[in-house]
């Protein structure tokens, strides 16, 4: 018999994990109450419903209880995301994934209910570094609505600035996933690669950083 899960929130995270699912062989269940997401996303799942996720009455006459799994995927509304966990676990969910922006809200939907916490911005980021250093072939998926992975080279103007300065400058959180510097020190112009540099790490003019930050964070640099 084929597992069962119901995904809550369908922007891009949410609908990228849906899909995954029901290509894995997965029976989903993709809620959200945007009709036009939904209707996105019906021909590729199980069921897809549009009502409000907040309201426990929805969650029970859906079943969500008895299914293997439960991932709320909702984005910039950390309210909800908190209110359906704990909805979700109220109704039986055993095996509840929720998604965080920071530790803070990692704590929280910890203590409501949440089985897993993920970030999906800071995961990608991480895996995506390590495929800069092994290869320069990137294994990327999509970034939630609004998010990029975005190049930067370090201006003259920015030269001796620490990374946590110059990530500062957009004003929210913004992650370097990797630097490569050209180093021609021992004359053969060899490139070195930082994976997840650190924000006490002195920039040099000419430095490449890939970013993965909100669009508006990213246009402030």
């Amino acid at each position: 018999m084929s597992k069962q899960f119901a995904v809550v929130g369908l922007g891009r995270f949410g609908l990228s994990v849906a899909r995954g699912l029901a290509e894995g062989g997965a029976e989903v269940l993709a809620i959200d109450r945007n009709l036009d997401l939904v209707e996105e996303v019906a021909a590729d799942v199980s069921h897809a419903v549009c009502f409000d996720a907040t309201q426990k009455a929805h969650l029970e006459s859906h079943a969500i209880g008895e299914m293997d799994g439960v991932i709320v995927a909702i984005g910039e509304n950390f309210e909800a995301n908190v209110m359906v966990t704990t909805l979700a676990k109220e109704v039986g969910a055993s095996f509840i994934v929720a998604r965080a922006y920071n530790n803070t809200q990692r704590r929280i939907l910890g203590m409501v209910g949440a089985t897993e916490v993920v970030n999906p911005e800071e995961d990608i980021g991480r895996r995506l570094a390590r495929g800069l250093v092994s290869s320069d072939i990137i294994d990327f998926v999509d970034l939630p609505e609004g998010y990029q992975l975005r190049e930067h080279t370090v201006e003259s103007g920015d030269d001796g600035k620490s990374l946590a300065t110059l990530l500062a400058a957009g004003g929210e959180r913004i992650l370097a996933v990797a630097l490569r510097r050209e180093s021609g020190a021992d004359g053969e112009g060899k490139t070195l690669r930082f994976a997840l540099p650190l924000d006490d790490t002195a920039l040099r003019e000419g430095d490449q950083l890939s970013l993965i930050g909100s669009v508006r964070a990213l246009d402030r640099l």
